[in-house]
């Protein structure tokens, strides 16, 4: 069984949060027929609560539309029963009742805002009649590579006469325990 809510995060007061859940029996076909049931939780009041119920379709698909929900963090609990009643499954997804931030409502400069950045941060607002070429531009600081050295390490004699050590010695107690 798998359950998934439509999107992340759902915007009070406009379109209600829906889930999309997928039943499957236990030879991974298609529940028809299954009996949906959905309950939430919040972050504020973990008591489940029954929120809506749906009948799978015959690819073992259904939607279930949940009413409005006040803002929050929300879980999503589906269990799914045969028409006999006997449980199929149970899945669970999470998803936010949150409003849009002003910040995408309203986006616009804001003056005043720009202003207090300006005093905090002791720089200035330019109007948007003002130039660029106005602005005092620094030159960022370069630094160059000229050249690069490439040593392998196999070049050296010591690292050589290190594997050969270790080789010889793993053969040499092989040798002297049997294994070889």
């Amino acid at each position: 069984m798998r359950v998934t809510a439509e999107r992340l995060s759902f915007e009070p007061g406009s379109e209600p949060p829906a889930l999309d859940v997928q039943v499957r029996g236990s030879d991974y076909g298609a529940a028809a027929g299954a009996q949906i049931a959905v309950v939430t939780s919040s972050a504020t009041d973990p008591s489940p609560r029954p929120m809506g119920a749906a009948l799978a379709g015959p690819d073992g698909s259904a939607r279930v539309v949940l009413p409005p929900l006040p803002p929050g963090a929300y879980k999503a609990t589906a269990t799914a029963k045969r028409g006999d009643g006997t449980a199929i499954g149970e899945a669970e997804d999470a998803f936010v009742v949150a409003p849009a931030s002003r910040e995408l409502v309203e986006a616009a400069p804001r003056p005043d805002v720009l202003q207090a950045l300006a005093a905090a941060t002791k720089g200035r607002v330019l109007a948007a009649s003002d130039a660029l070429a106005t602005l005092p531009w620094r030159d960022p600081e370069r630094v160059e590579v000229g050249q690069r050295t490439s040593k392998p390490l196999w070049d050296n004699w010591k690292v050589l006469a290190l594997l050969c050590l270790v080789v010889g010695a793993e053969w040499t107690l092989r040798r002297r325990w049997g294994y070889a």
